[in-house]
């Protein structure tokens, strides 16, 4: 019964959360001829950057499909910003099996959308297509040119990295306050390269700005989580008839600490948890002819994916599966004669539906189940079932 009514819950949430997303978003573009055009654009948050995006000039309009072809730029008000740029590229692969034996850049040129990173007399930009990502350098009296990173095969079958993306921010970012150490220690990635050009920038006394700066928002919250946990346990033997014994419906107390990596695309929906903890069942139950006792603690690491769907800024509701490990310590189960089966347990499954309020405070509803409590014994079962209600406070 419990199960059912989860699943109507479960249900009529989603139903719910979908329908109240806000996907449109207010942007604007400019066409071929540098006419800005205000409206909605469907912002997903492109983890690669489009070649497309969908427009509508109100709530109301139907969408229209824009491409690099009619657009000079693009963007989301506040978030992003998309410049059409004729470039000379580079594709190298960095995957192993695919790498060059050539330390030189092959370029081919492209017609692109490039995300901005730092807009200004200094620029910097990005393209990501999967698992390629290329920076590119501008200036008000410099061309659009890619910082040259690639990892390549040399003649003694050693991976290799060209790091001439250092030799052209040297050359480029020439400042009093910008040591060559600095250069050297620059990584080829978004933090580290818009660091060193906000530093340029401020020293050159330029006007910049910088975009999709996300570092207002959490990428890892560290949770406190308190709960009820509500279990039922039975177990039988295959061999010897009518003696099963149920243990009933318990209550018990658990607690743990979750860590959350928030993934940093699709508008930050998306996260990996891990939720170390501690849970025990204890009871007696009996059968005709048979009396059982259980002590069972555990120490619990569910590891899953969570899934968001946004309210407003305040309010989100999530689910999330999670595989679970199990290490049971001090437990068995004594039944009748036998003085004590020792309790090892099988890697499980855990479904749950939870509400956060100001990324702060939040409630799930959790259910477990898959669990084997004996899987040591070839004769013996157990049904294991527990239902959870946690509550979170979000430290940091």
């Amino acid at each position: 019964m419990i199960k059912k009514l989860f699943l109507i819950f479960l249900i009529i949430a989603l139903s719910s959360t979908i329908y109240s997303q806000i996907t449109y978003e207010r942007g604007y573009y400019l066409n071929k001829e540098g006419r800005r055009i205000e409206g909605l654009i469907k912002n997903t948050d492109w983890q690669s950057n489009p070649s497309e995006f969908l427009f509508k000039s109100s709530d109301s309009a139907q969408p229209v499909k824009l491409t690099i072809d009619s657009v000079t730029e693009f963007g989301v008000i506040g978030q992003s910003r998309y410049l059409n740029k004729k470039v000379r590229i580079d594709r190298s692969s960095d995957l192993i099996s695919e790498l060059s034996t050539i330390r030189e850049p092959l370029f081919n040129e492209e017609q692109l959308f490039l995300k901005m990173l730092i807009g200004g007399k200094h620029s910097l930009y990005v393209y990501i297509d999967g698992n390629l990502r290329r920076f590119f350098i501008e200036s008000d009296n410099t061309e659009i040119k890619q910082l040259i990173y690639k990892n390549y095969l040399s003649g003694d079958r050693i991976i290799g990295i060209n790091n001439d993306f250092r030799k052209q921010l040297w050359l480029h970012l020439r400042c009093d306050a910008i040591t060559i150490a600095e250069i050297e220690n620059t990584a080829y990635e978004s933090k580290s390269l818009i660091r060193i050009f906000e530093k340029f920038n401020v020293c050159d006394n330029a006007v910049f700005v910088r975009y999709n700066n996300k570092s207002g928002y959490d990428f890892f919250n560290l949770t406190l989580r308190p709960g009820l946990n509500i279990s039922t346990l039975s177990i039988g033997n295959s061999n010897i008839l009518n003696k099963e014994i149920k243990f009933g419906t318990r209550p018990g107390f658990q607690l743990g600490i979750e860590t959350e990596l928030i993934l940093p695309f699709n508008k930050n929906k998306w996260a990996i948890i891990a939720e170390p903890g501690f849970l025990y069942y204890e009871g007696e139950g009996s059968s005709q002819s048979a009396n059982a006792e259980i002590n069972y603690y555990s120490l619990e690491l569910p590891v899953g994916l969570r899934h968001y769907f946004f309210f407003g800024e305040d309010s989100k509701v999530f689910i999330n599966g999670s595989a679970v490990f199990n290490y049971a310590f001090n437990s068995d189960i004594k039944y009748n004669t036998y003085q004590g089966l020792e309790i090892n347990t099988n890697l499980s499954a855990a479904f749950g539906l939870g509400y956060k309020f100001k990324n702060r405070f939040s409630m799930e509803f959790r259910v477990g189940f898959l669990r084997n409590l004996l899987v040591n014994y070839h004769y013996w079962y157990t049904d294991y079932n527990s239902y959870s209600f946690i509550f979170g406070y979000t430290i940091f």
